[in-house]
């Protein structure tokens, strides 16, 4: 069997990829994470699987171990049956996705794994606050957290969870970024905040943030 791990982009569904479209339209099954009972991925792909009958849906909890990675990759295998099926991920499928763990578990029971890119929340962001990312030789890192991070000689820095962003926003201050504080990029309540009493108070996991040297 083949697994596509398809990224449906930020948000916003007009940055679906035509590509994207035309392999759920062909996939013989359509496989979507989702914890607690929520999926993202399927809010954002909703317009495109409202006649779709082959959607199955896993409850993979964040952060779950290499044990149930394997069990729902086994399930996935056997139920795409020799078929080519697709894996949808929010965001790209690259970047810090679950995808790639059940890829590795798909590989590992000799099905082929490729992925189809989407648009990440980052690039979105970028484009979103009007702020080039990279310019002629400048240095980036994108992280999950800047701890133990050296932000000395980098130009930009992107950290795609903010949970500790008081401890975020003293490092950035301190060597002298500018940031930008984006919520649900693309999504109909999306928000971008530059005030660091504004951005402490805000809790919403869809977040992240950007920073720029002055």
């Amino acid at each position: 069997m083949k697994l596509i791990g398809v990224g449906v982009g930020p948000g916003d569904i007009e940055l679906f990829t035509l590509k994207a479209i035309n392999a759920i339209e062909e996939a013989a099954y359509i496989f979507i994470p989702e914890s607690r009972g929520k999926s993202i991925a399927y809010d954002i792909a909703r317009p495109l699987l409202e006649d779709k009958y082959n959607i199955i849906f896993l409850d993979i909890p964040m952060g779950c171990g290499r044990d149930l990675y394997k069990t729902y990759a086994e399930r996935i295998f056997r139920t795409s049956e020799g078929k080519t099926s697709v894996f949808l991920t929010l965001g790209d499928p690259s970047i810090y996705s679950t995808f790639i763990y059940i890829a590795d578990e798909i590989k590992n029971l000799g099905g082929d794994v490729s992925t189809i890119p989407g648009i990440p929340s980052f690039i979105a962001a970028a484009a979103l606050i009007g702020e080039p990312l990279l310019r002629k030789g400048d240095k980036m890192i994108v992280c999950d957290s800047i701890d133990e991070i050296n932000l000395k000689g980098l130009d930009a820095v992107v950290v795609l969870k903010t949970l500790d962003k008081e401890k975020i926003l003293n490092l950035l201050e301190e060597e002298g970024f500018k940031y930008f504080y984006i919520k649900r990029c693309t999504q109909k309540d999306e928000m971008v905040l530059t005030d660091r009493d504004d951005i402490l108070k805000d809790n919403d996991y869809l977040s992240m943030i950007i920073a720029k040297r002055s």
